[in-house]
């Protein structure tokens, strides 16, 4: 069955034009901090500018990940400000609690204001990514890019479905 799967994902031209081509690296592991309990550190990131889709026009993807679970949402926003960031981050506190911290690249809707704010209310402590390093944030970029394959997998050409 497993040779019968993988001649089709081979054979099938949308599967082969779509995935992105990927170099083994090997370098040394390097200890990190990991946290201890689920949804206690998550990172956030955004995802566009996307072609528009929908009724309301969405162009941008929130995305939240679990440090240590992996486990990740996805939010469809129409712009990339800091208030429907909020929205979306409220959202998710209201479903899983507030973790202790969050990780996110110093963009300009995680950097404004009312972010800094919301999460000086909630007492989440800030933790921001090096300028142009998308590698501390690897797992969501990764999952970002799965995400990026999906999108491309299942909307048709024209971007109308």
């Amino acid at each position: 069955m497993r040779t019968d799967i993988d001649t089709y994902v081979k054979n099938c031209s949308q599967c082969q034009s779509n995935k992105a081509l990927r170099q083994v690296n090997k370098s040394p592991m390097q200890i990190t901090t990991t946290s201890t309990k689920p949804f206690e550190r998550i990172s956030l990131d955004l995802v566009g500018p996307l072609p528009e889709a929908g009724l309301n026009k969405l162009k941008f993807i929130v995305t939240l990940q679990d440090d240590l679970t992996k486990y990740s949402l996805a939010y469809p926003i129409d712009n990339a400000t800091a208030e429907e960031t909020c929205e979306c981050l409220v959202h998710f506190i209201s479903v899983f609690g507030i973790p202790k911290s969050i990780l996110t690249d110093q963009g300009t809707n995680f950097t404004a204001d009312l972010f800094k704010r919301t999460c000086y209310f909630l007492k989440i402590k800030e933790i921001w990514s090096f300028p142009h390093h998308p590698q501390t944030q690897g797992a969501l970029e990764r999952s970002h890019s799965t995400l990026k394959e999906y999108l491309k997998s299942y909307v048709n050409e024209n971007h109308s479905d």
